[in-house]
């Protein structure tokens, strides 16, 4: 079993990979802080990873050009005042893949925080309608 990368427009911090298992898919979803050592050099601070199963009996998914992120408006501050930068819905069997990616970027070398969470919103037909997609 392998994990096969689905491209993501969201993020360049966060990938979002599946890999096929008995009825259906597994999703993972990588992100990476870097933390700014010097001008010249970054190095790996933090990861973090979410796992989310989809229902997929017929393994039916198939990749391919039309399969892309939307990214959504809603844009709004959290608990903290960190701005989430991305809301973003990818269409799966039986309904859709939500994502939220955050950033928060700190003034000096510190560098920066990412946070990231996923979930799955049944929707078996595809009626979710958005009237504004960005």
């Amino acid at each position: 079993m392998t994990w096969e990368l689905i491209k993501s427009a969201s993020s360049k911090s966060a990938r979002l990979y599946r890999m096929n298992v008995p009825n259906g898919w597994l999703l993972r979803s990588a992100s990476t802080a870097i933390k700014k050592i010097h001008r010249l050099e970054a190095q790996n601070v933090s990861t973090s990873e979410t796992l989310l199963f989809i229902l997929d009996n017929e393994h039916t998914w198939c990749l391919d050009e039309t399969t892309t992120w939307e990214t959504l408006k809603f844009n709004y501050k959290d608990f903290f005042g960190a701005l989430i930068d991305t809301t973003s819905r990818l269409k799966v069997p039986n309904g859709w893949v939500v994502k939220t990616h955050s950033g928060n970027k700190a003034r000096s070398t510190i560098g920066s925080t990412v946070s990231e969470a996923m979930t799955f919103v049944p929707d078996p037909k595809h009626v979710w309608f958005i009237e504004e997609v960005v």
